[in-house]
């Protein structure tokens, strides 16, 4: 029975000889294609800091607040780390809330978040130097603060 409007001499799109003529690519094979072109991607750009003068002792405070930062802040005074190495406390924290506490970090200006010169992935630093000049003396007790409560 034929409908109103429907071509007789259309075919239809699943007849079988529009299936045999199409190849249709498996999508594990899209998938891999898709990770080789992720895996060849340069590194991300530069994200943006607050210059040094422009500094909010508010903002820095703020970010400090939160425990997790404090410990991702205390693991810089070190030296720099990985972002995919740096954690708080040992815990596992989702990669959403991890990037979270390092964009709060980077944008009040506690860290420098930089592409790493030696490879994929960013690497992290604390800006010791930059919130001393502008808060001196703040940023030790700060980050100490927890190791004597405990």
């Amino acid at each position: 029975m034929r409908r109103a409007g429907q071509n007789p001499s259309r075919r239809s799109s699943l007849s079988p000889d529009a299936i045999g003529s199409k190849i249709v690519e498996p999508p594990h094979t899209r998938q891999d294609a898709w990770f080789k072109y992720y895996r060849t991607m340069s590194a991300p750009p530069e994200l943006p800091h607050p210059p040094a003068d422009s500094l909010s002792l508010s903002q820095v405070l703020f970010a400090l607040s939160d425990p997790a930062r404090r410990e991702i802040a205390r693991n810089l005074r070190e030296g720099p780390l990985e972002a995919a190495a740096c954690s708080s406390a040992g815990a596992e924290v989702p990669k959403s809330t991890k990037s979270h506490i390092l964009k709060v970090l980077r944008e009040s200006g506690v860290i420098r978040n930089e592409p790493n010169p030696n490879g994929r992935g960013r690497l992290l630093t604390l800006r010791r130097d930059d919130l001393e000049a502008r808060f001196p003396g703040l940023i030790d007790p700060i980050l100490d603060a927890d190791l004597r409560e405990s």
